[in-house]
């Protein structure tokens, strides 16, 4: 029965979990002690997996892409966990709505790692709550803006980051899973993320001096000197950067000496995840 188990990782991609039986053994207290579990590749509904939800203990690590996970299994998940969860990784879980994602970041005090899909910052603006997630060093999460109001959307977002003073990874890429399907692009089709310049509110990220990992891709390519050279300067423990950098190849050029300069790994793509000679 092993009762002293900490630690729990399943991964049955394409097989039948078997959620009620699982369910059972956690209402039971089979694994008291758990601290640290993983639900990768289960397949079942909402209503099915917030069985399972409905008995988690009190986990300190979090790990899910259920493509069922939805409203249910979240009421019970910030029931749960809320107060004690310090990694979350539920990126493969596309029921995890942007508000739901909204709900972790003002909810959870001790969160140290998240990652998630995306949010709309549609529902920043409708939930300006701080975040009080204030120990967050890992954070990957892609924000859709409203195109013709994104110098707005921008300033929402960098304000709310620049509270997570302790952030060392910053990624704000689109990752997809096993759980993908086209109508999550279709979902964000037409919509763009983070203009990443000085003037869209880049300053306001002055207080992440432990950053060491940056991912961005397209949020950069309109990115110019002033703004390479800023983010150099603000922070002292840069050591990498996956982008993709400006069309204009004196431009690209400059920006990448730049990087060379300050010691910092630039890993280039084109803005859809294909990496990219740096000229």
């Amino acid at each position: 029965m092993c009762p002293n188990l900490t630690k729990l990782h399943t991964f049955d991609y394409g097989a039948e979990f078997p959620i009620e039986a699982f369910a059972k053994a956690l209402e039971q207290h089979t694994w008291a002690r758990l601290t640290d579990l993983a639900l990768i590749g289960c397949i079942g509904s909402d209503d099915r997996l917030s069985l399972i939800m409905r008995h988690l203990p009190p986990l300190e690590h979090f790990q899910h892409d259920s493509r069922g996970f939805g409203p249910q299994s979240f009421a019970f998940l910030q029931q749960r966990l809320f107060d004690n969860v310090r990694t979350l990784d539920m990126q493969g879980c596309h029921g995890l709505l942007s508000r739901m994602i909204l709900d972790i970041l003002t909810g959870c005090p001790l969160l140290e790692v998240f990652k998630a899909f995306s949010i709309s910052v549609t529902d920043i603006r409708s939930n300006p709550e701080p975040w009080i997630c204030l120990r967050l060093k890992h954070l990957e999460v892609f924000f859709v803006t409203d195109p013709t109001r994104l110098g707005d959307d921008c300033e929402l977002v960098f304000e709310q980051l620049s509270r997570l003073e302790r952030l060392e990874t910053l990624d704000l890429d689109l990752h997809f899973t096993w759980t993908f399907s086209w109508d999550i692009l279709d979902q964000i089709n037409g919509q763009v993320s983070l203009r990443w310049r000085l003037d869209s509110g880049l300053h306001h990220l002055s207080t992440l001096r432990r950053l060491r990992t940056l991912v961005i891709n397209s949020s950069f390519c309109d990115a110019r000197m002033e703004d390479v050279q800023w983010m150099l300067d603000r922070w002292p423990d840069l050591k990498k950067v996956t982008c993709s950098l400006s069309q204009d190849p004196v431009t690209k050029k400059r920006c990448v000496g730049l990087f060379e300069q300050h010691n910092v790994i630039l890993k280039l793509n084109d803005g859809w995840g294909n990496n990219i000679e740096a000229d």
